[in-house]
């Protein structure tokens, strides 16, 4: 069996990126544990009502007048967003690293050439040169 949905843009129209959701809202996220009521069954998954608080869109219902539900694959657009800040994240550090490592080396190369540095005063005569 195949589960998809129609993605296709030529149903589609007034197309904007979704950049309001990404990685603040998935550490709100809480995944839970859970045992249903009518079945006892053991369950994990999201509570509807917490996550309303944070991703509305995906969350149908009425809870005055009845049960929520979750569109599940839904949340992937929000992990996508997610993802894509923790890359640059990731890129921003590792330019930072690397500029670390540099200036690091930079401070050595000083170290070593202060280190082997001979004052050659004593040895000068009243012109300036070296005898």
């Amino acid at each position: 069996m195949n589960a998809s949905a129609l993605s296709d843009r030529r149903l589609k129209k007034d197309i904007k990126d979704l950049n309001e959701y990404g990685l603040s809202e998935v550490m709100k996220l809480q995944p839970r544990r859970y045992l249903m009521m009518e079945s006892a069954a053991s369950d994990i998954g999201l509570i509807a009502q917490e996550l309303k608080a944070v991703v509305p869109e995906i969350v149908y219902g009425d809870e005055k007048n009845g049960l929520l539900s979750v569109d599940y694959s839904k949340i992937s657009l929000v992990l996508i967003n997610a993802i894509k800040e923790q890359q640059k994240m990731i890129e921003k550090q590792g330019q930072d690293i690397e500029q670390l490592k540099t200036e690091i080396k930079n401070l050595k190369i000083k170290k070593t050439n202060a280190a082997f540095k001979i004052d050659f005063s004593a040895y000068k005569n009243d012109s300036g040169r070296i005898l």
